[in-house]
């Protein structure tokens, strides 16, 4: 068996990342809401899709000990 080590600091940035890119999907689909329902609809999937991969990363994260993970 071989341990790896987690990077928290990298998680925290990608949980950051996903956050941000899901309101730039929010302003998006507002934008495009009143002529395009179709397409706001898509990306208004895709943004609730993100949101849930965010708060799984959230949960899994809080679940850790934030000292690192060991897989094996």
């Amino acid at each position: 068996m071989r341990n790896i080590t987690f990077d928290w600091n990298e998680f925290d940035d990608l949980t950051i990342a996903l956050n941000q890119i899901t309101a730039l999907l929010n302003l998006a689909a507002l934008g495009l809401s009143v002529e395009y329902p179709f397409q706001a609809n898509a990306i208004s999937a895709i943004e609730n899709s993100l949101n849930r991969v965010c708060e799984e990363l959230y949960q899994k994260q809080q679940g850790a000990m934030r000292v690192g993970v060991q897989h094996g």
